[in-house]
């Protein structure tokens, strides 16, 4: 493929690198202010239930059916997310 991160991404690699460690300073920030933050899904929403087991398995949810999102689940997604992205990235540089 002849295209550069420039003509795909519309800016430079140094921009790119920059912004990846922008985000970094932004999550470790985030990480602290909201490692105590959770939500707590009951078994009613389904999808949302599904989505959990098949991210994080089955011994994320409770007796009752339901479970709990961490921000540390989230970051966890984040994550991967990214590390996608950057495996895309790359394939540019």
């Amino acid at each position: 493929m002849s295209d550069t991160i420039e003509d795909v991404l519309m800016f430079s690699n140094k921009e790119y690198k920059d912004l990846m460690e922008q985000a970094d300073k932004v999550i470790s920030e985030l990480e602290v202010k909201l490692s105590g933050v959770s939500v707590k899904v009951n078994k009613q929403s389904t999808k949302v239930i599904e989505a959990v087991k098949a991210v994080f398995g089955e011994t994320y949810i409770n007796q009752e059916g339901g479970t709990e999102i961490t921000f540390e689940m989230y970051k966890q997604v984040l994550t991967q997310l990214r590390n996608i992205g950057k495996l895309k990235v790359e394939e540019y540089l």
